[in-house]
């Protein structure tokens, strides 16, 4: 395992799109972390980042000035019914995993979504991102399922575990 980076959390701005596309691009073109499977553009991240207010945020991980990953509440559902539900996601540059970035950025993404006054945060990751999912059953996601072949990427299916967090005390 590696050290133990402690990165410096902070909401995002238009002037760090750049990095959050970088970073996104990598998990799209080499991981199944996303079913995406087109190319990410600072456009379409633009777009994307727009869909974003004080409700659903973006942050991004900062070491030495460096944005080094990011995370963002998102709408679970545009049904009104589940305007209390989010979905949390993170992403870390390559070079920073394993060193607890995606923890600190997921740790201050509960936060968050418990001062906005969301009721459940929900997490899908690919069963075979082992890591990923230590670190959100680490911070208190709990498992509910696993959605068999529901994504198909890199000419395979996969499958992708729902893991939950309630946030109220």
């Amino acid at each position: 395992m590696m050290a133990t980076e402690s990165a410096h959390v902070r909401d995002a701005t238009t002037h760090d799109l750049p990095a959050l596309t970088a970073i996104y691009t990598h998990a799209v073109e080499h991981t199944t972390a996303t079913m995406d499977i087109s190319t990410p553009t600072l456009e379409s991240q633009g777009e994307w980042f727009r869909h974003h207010d004080e409700r659903h945020p973006v942050m991004v991980a900062e070491l030495n000035g460096e944005v080094v990953g990011w995370a963002s509440i998102s709408a679970w559902s545009d049904r009104c019914g589940y305007r209390d539900t989010a979905e949390a996601s993170v992403y870390v540059m390559p070079e920073r995993h394993g060193r607890g970035v995606g923890k600190t950025l997921m740790k201050e993404l509960v936060k968050r979504a418990r001062l906005i006054g969301l009721h459940v945060l929900v997490a899908q990751i690919s069963t075979t991102n082992q890591t990923s999912l230590n670190m959100v059953r680490g911070v208190g996601f709990e498992d509910v399922g696993t959605l068999r072949e529901v994504g198909h990427k890199f000419g395979m299916p996969v499958d992708v575990q729902v893991l939950e967090m309630l946030l109220h005390d």
